[in-house]
């Protein structure tokens, strides 16, 4: 099993029941990947909000900020992400399940030069779904799964040095749920995948409990992560699954 200080993000998480882990999603991959965003942009206004990204901490208007909400954030749900490792074969299998279900649409997440966005009607059309090319969880794109009508609503960053990037995350879109994909390195290794909420909402909440529900059908639990079947042949064959190539084989996960 990961632990601390094998991996902080992955480390025995401890789930309120057995399907989630009811913290946060992972901020500390908003300040990995979008460091260059945040030190190209002005210091106030954006910044203020690039810093909430998954819950560090919430733009001074909303929801959880007003103390006079406290009870109605009490009663809302918590958030919850679940750690899985999969394959192409894996993932598809889930989520062409779940949009059996619900009508649903992915949108690539991040700090973009343009403002169109990248969207897909089924998980299978995400480019490079299952395959992790960088070798390292933090590295991966990830993307929004939405309702498919919902409007996926973008942040304009203007740059210190000119310029404007635009920003795609859950902070304003509530609704949503995320997902890295995470997948297979260079027939080695499968890198672990997450998918969760980052804000308290009914309809993202409806979401993960969908995708929750068929990965606890499809995958096998293997101590605190989600294994597809695909994904424990690749483990019984030798394969690492782990958050990195980089990190110590003693802090892959195994049957043991």
């Amino acid at each position: 099993m990961f632990s601390k200080l094998c991996h902080p993000l992955f480390n025995d998480p401890k789930p309120e029941d057995e399907d989630h882990d009811t913290r946060p999603l992972g901020h500390h991959r908003l300040f990995r990947c979008r460091a260059a965003a945040f030190r190209n942009a002005p210091p106030t206004g954006p910044v203020t909000y690039w810093t909430g990204y998954f819950g560090v901490q919430e733009r001074t208007n909303s929801f959880s900020s007003r103390s006079n909400d406290k009870a109605a954030l009490q009663a809302m749900p918590k958030s919850k992400s679940i750690h899985f490792f999969a394959t192409k074969r894996d993932l598809e299998a889930v989520l062409t399940k779940v949009e059996s279900q619900r009508s649903l649409k992915y949108t690539e997440a991040g700090m973009f030069d343009s403002p169109e966005t990248r969207t897909f009607v089924s998980g299978s059309q995400i480019p490079n779904l299952g395959l992790a090319p960088s070798g390292d969880n933090n590295l991966e794109p990830f993307w929004l799964i939405t309702d498919a009508n919902a409007k996926v609503q973008i942040e304009v960053v203007p740059q210190r040095r000119g310029g404007t990037r635009y920003g795609i995350d859950p902070g304003l879109n509530p609704e949503s749920l995320v997902i890295w994909p995470g997948g297979i390195f260079e027939e080695s290794c499968v890198i672990a995948g997450q998918v969760g909420t980052a804000k308290m909402n009914h309809i993202s909440i409806e979401l993960a409990n969908l995708v929750a529900r068929e990965i606890r059908r499809q995958f096998k639990r293997i101590k605190s992560f989600f294994v597809g079947p695909e994904a424990e042949q690749l483990l019984d064959a030798g394969y690492r699954l782990t958050t990195s190539v980089k990190s110590p084989r003693e802090c892959d996960i195994s049957k043991k």
